[in-house]
This record gives structure tokens, C-alpha cells and sequence, in this order.
């Protein structure tokens, strides 16, 4: 099973690279309008969502400064491959909470609904983990220079 689910992530990555050049419409319905997946999909966007809004040193000229380079660079897309099962859970509890609020409101959600509603969950879900794993990252490289340039 933790092979198919790396096969699976690993077509995932393909697919998401192959969309990024192009008007891909099926990209385009896996985005929330404003969602935090969508906005990571412009470069500018990129670097101040996850630099805060800082700039890359060049001392850090390795960090991505674009979701394209993120996907392109092995490393991290080895990463985010091996951060699947996280953001398939974390994408599975927001639908289930999204469901029970609705069914807190009477509101029952379909299978077309439901199946509608999943990619673009999980594209946020794993935005959000993208922009975690780059900031932590980026933490752990800055604490190693600071330590580095103290000795």
C-alpha cells in the first residue's frame, strides 16, 4: 500500500508540473477562487506567502522562488511526495467538518458534491503543507548560518 500511495503522489507531482505551463481548465477547477493553492501558483505571490514577504538571500539562492522551481527541484518534490498521507489527512478532516457543520444545518452533502469539492481540498491542504515544509526549512537553514558565521 505505501508503494501505490507513492506511485499515486508521484503522478500527482506529474500532473500538478504538466498544468502549471499551460491554461489547464482541470487545474483551474481544482482551485479555490482565492484559496492559498491558487495564489502559490504566481510567483510573486509565492515568494511573499512563503518569505513573508522577505527576500532570498543569496547565500539561500537554493530555496525556490517559484512553485514551478519547487516542483522541479528533486529535493523537495521527493519531500512533498514523502508529506501525502499528511495532506490526504488533513484534507480528509476538513471535509468531514465541512460535512458535519453542514449536517449541523440540516445540509447533506452528495457524492457529486463531495467529489467536486475533494481536489480543491486537497490542493489547500497540501499548500498549506508546502508552505510549512519551505518556512521550516528555511528556519533550520538560517539557524545553521547564524551558527555557522558564530564560530
Amino acid at each position: 500500500e505505501v508503494e501505490a500511495q507513492f506511485r499515486a503522489a508521484k503522478n500527482l507531482l506529474e500532473k500538478l508540473k504538466s498544468s502549471l505551463g499551460g491554461n489547464d481548465s482541470d487545474l483551474q477547477h481544482m482551485s479555490l477562487m482565492n484559496g492559498l493553492f491558487k495564489r502559490l501558483m504566481d510567483p510573486k505571490e509565492f515568494r511573499k506567502i512563503v518569505y513573508n514577504g522577505m527576500e532570498v538571500l543569496e547565500e539561500q539562492m537554493y530555496l525556490p522562488n517559484s512553485f514551478a522551481e519547487l516542483l522541479e527541484n528533486e529535493i523537495y518534490s521527493n519531500a512533498l511526495v514523502a508529506l501525502f498521507p499528511k495532506i490526504r489527512q488533513r484534507a480528509d478532516v476538513v471535509l468531514e467538518n465541512v460535512k458535519k457543520a453542514g449536517m449541523k444545518e440540516g445540509d447533506f452533502m452528495d457524492e457529486h458534491t463531495e467529489s467536486r469539492l475533494r481536489p480543491q481540498i486537497l490542493n489547500e491542504a497540501f499548500a498549506f503543507e508546502v508552505v510549512s515544509m519551505i518556512q521550516e526549512l528555511n528556519r533550520r537553514q538560517n539557524s545553521f548560518l547564524s551558527q555557522s558565521k558564530e564560530f
